[in-house]
């Protein structure tokens, strides 16, 4: 199964990725890592929002604090 998803703000690598691997594996830390492989000066280090349309176009945020992840 592949998966799209974006990595936005500042952050060095913002874009699309694609993963081919199950999408329950992919965790909130490994998105990150893909598009963190550094972040700007201006970045919020700590807190993150993952932004998550569903199959009928409903779109979440949910609020992640770094911290604990």
């Amino acid at each position: 199964m592949r998966a799209l998803f974006y990595v936005l703000g500042a952050v060095t690598r913002p874009g699309g990725f694609v993963v081919s691997n199950d999408r329950t594996q992919l965790t909130t830390m490994k998105v990150l890592s893909l598009g963190m492989a550094g972040s700007t000066n201006i970045a919020k280090t700590q807190h993150a929002v993952i932004i998550h349309r569903d199959d009928t176009g409903k779109q979440t945020e949910t609020q992640v604090d770094l911290k604990k992840c």
